[in-house]
């Protein structure tokens, strides 16, 4: 997998990567994890004595910020040593790159699916509690709001999911 993922890697114009840095911060994150350190002194081959290291530290920093923005890399939130990983979807996404035939999606038909009908059961309940006779009212709106609890449910998990693909 790691050398159809380093394949892919070449071919990654379809990600939108904006520069040739970008590209080389992800060759070497598929490795493992490194800091900002780390990856301006295998790019750029230089120490942190050198006159140019600070310079490159800023421009691997804002590339890693546009590819943060992107999905692509993540670090922790706190600590104080903070090196940066590929996401999950990063890694799908590289991997399906090298695959003709094959997509990854970060959201899929289905998650759409499952989002549309809890707004459509939230919809239901509102417009079933506002606006129906109070004899019938009841049935319904506790089998609508019943659907729309489950429809939640589901839905909030798949967002947990796809938060932790891109985290």
């Amino acid at each position: 997998m790691r050398s159809s993922i380093q394949d892919s890697v070449k071919k990654l114009s379809t990600l939108g990567l904006a520069s040739e840095l970008q590209t080389e911060i992800l060759r070497h994150l598929i490795d493992g994890r490194r800091s900002i350190t780390e990856l301006v002194q295998l790019i750029f081959h230089t120490s942190k004595d050198d006159q140019a290291f600070d310079a490159e530290y800023m421009k691997v920093t804002r590339a890693i910020r546009k590819l943060e923005n992107k999905g692509l890399v993540a670090t922790r939130i706190f600590g104080r040593d903070k090196p940066y990983r590929l996401t999950s979807h990063a890694i799908e996404t590289l991997y399906y790159r090298g695959r003709p035939g094959e997509s990854s999606q970060l959201v899929s038909i289905k998650d759409l699916a499952i989002y549309s009908s809890t707004l459509i059961a939230g919809a239901a309940t509102l417009s079933l509690i506002w606006g129906l006779d109070p004899s019938t009212r009841a049935r319904w709106v506790a089998l609508s709001s019943g659907a729309f609890l489950y429809l939640l449910g589901v839905s909030s998990c798949r967002i947990v999911n796809l938060m932790r693909r891109v985290l």
